[in-house]
């Protein structure tokens, strides 16, 4: 009777070590902090874009949910449009879209994995969008970021249409920028010390 219920316990531990859970995991991307402008206003002062390369850890086993956050201050701009009218030209306050872009050569030509986030005027905390991908959107599957090496590049996302231009220009600085992955994960509950401590 002792030995069928060493028998099962070593069955069940069997089975339940390769169980898997849900999880969080976050990567810090330190280099794509600091200051940002759009870059319509010269001189230039801080960077439109910056880039970045990393990988998600091995132990990430697949991908529900990808997350941009982002935390900093930002200032607005100022963008006129005049349309030639009798009307004195419209004037409009704007932030730019931060926008992160994820690439790798496990993504087919010409589609990537991305999100945008809109700062608001002066400090904000964790502010977030969820990845998508492009073109069209929804047609990449996030696992095939796995077990690669990937590009990151976060760059101010403004575009213009005439006859619109920016009289101040908008900037910022971002002191935290990371990815939260929703994932599976190996649980830890049992492990190889589970099955000897039977035998003790």
């Amino acid at each position: 009777m002792r030995c069928f219920i060493l028998l099962a316990s070593i069955f069940f531990i069997l089975m339940t070590a390769s169980i898997a859970q849900a999880d969080e995991v976050i990567i810090s991307l330190p280099a794509l902090t600091g200051d940002y402008e759009t870059g319509w206003v010269p001189p230039e002062t801080a960077p439109v874009i910056r880039q970045t390369t990393f990988s998600i850890p091995s132990d990430v086993l697949s991908i529900d949910e990808m997350r941009f956050v982002l935390s900093g201050t930002w200032s607005e701009g100022l963008i006129i449009c005049d349309y030639g009218g009798p009307e004195d030209p419209d004037s409009t306050a704007f932030t730019p879209g931060l926008s992160l872009w994820l690439d790798a050569a496990t993504i087919p030509p010409g589609d990537f994995i991305h999100a945008t986030i809109t700062p608001p005027n002066g400090p904000f905390t964790e502010w977030s969008a969820v990845f998508e991908s492009c073109c069209p959107p929804g047609t990449v599957d996030l696992n095939l970021l796995l077990g690669t090496e990937i590009e990151a590049e976060l760059f101010c996302d403004l575009v213009l249409i005439l006859p619109c231009w920016v009289e101040i220009d908008s900037y910022g600085t971002l002191s935290d920028v990371r990815i939260e992955i929703t994932g599976v994960v190996p649980t830890e509950n049992y492990t190889w010390g589970s099955m000897k401590a039977l035998f003790r």
